[in-house]
């Protein structure tokens, strides 16, 4: 009788684990995802929407945005450190952020395009899963938002290959699986300059702090 038992559970394991298994094997479907962020073919890195930083003018950023498909309105403002903003036409891919606008930095005293900005609905897992690790991760407290109860953090993450910047801020204390569904900005940028004072900087092969960041 024990015997049966033993059968059965066993049948009742392997049948459970098959699908599970299964499922493992499979392929993240990132939904476009990598394309979205890589890019295009004759733009080398950094590129987006056709402007590369460090190579494109303000003058042909601005010429690119107004006749781009994503793109409705060009503002050309100093404001935040930032010289250009846009908002989106409703043609834009279903991850950026349509509540916030577009943005682009300038090199200081130049015509030339130094960084571009955007917020997407792009959470730190999806990033993790279609780019795997990053080259870095800079991690920082936010005194001027931060209160006794709650202090906050941001989290910078560099793919170097990519020339791209991730952005993330926090809450603390921190739970895992709320901080792999936060939301993400993205940057494209040469100099990969971060744009807080850095005081914490983390190799994420040689610790696990994006996995579970420290307060």
């Amino acid at each position: 009788m024990t015997a049966g038992y033993l059968k059965i559970a066993l049948l009742l394991t392997v049948l459970w684990l098959v699908p599970v298994l299964l499922i493992r094997a499979q392929p993240y479907d990132d939904g476009g995802l990598w394309a979205f962020l890589t890019p295009p073919e004759g733009c080398l890195a950094p590129c987006f929407m056709g402007i590369r930083p460090g190579v494109t003018t303000v003058d042909e950023a601005i010429a690119i945005l107004e006749g781009h498909e994503w793109v409705d309105k060009v503002t050309v403002e100093d404001q935040g450190g930032f010289h250009l903003f846009w908002t989106w036409s409703g043609q834009q891919p279903h991850f950026i952020r349509t509540s916030s606008t577009g943005r682009i930095r300038r090199i200081l005293f130049q015509d030339v395009v130094e960084l571009i900005s955007i917020d997407t609905r792009i959470t730190i897992g999806e990033l993790y899963l279609t780019l795997g690790l990053p080259d870095k991760v800079s991690i920082q407290k936010l005194e001027e938002i931060s209160i006794q109860v709650l202090p906050y953090r941001t989290l910078y993450a560099e793919y170097s290959e990519l020339s791209l910047g991730i952005l993330t801020i926090w809450g603390c204390p921190v739970v895992n699986h709320i901080f792999w569904r936060n939301l993400s900005s993205l940057f494209w940028d040469t100099s990969f300059s971060l744009l807080y004072t850095v005081q914490e900087t983390y190799n994420l092969l040689e610790t696990d702090h994006l996995i579970y960041p420290r307060c």
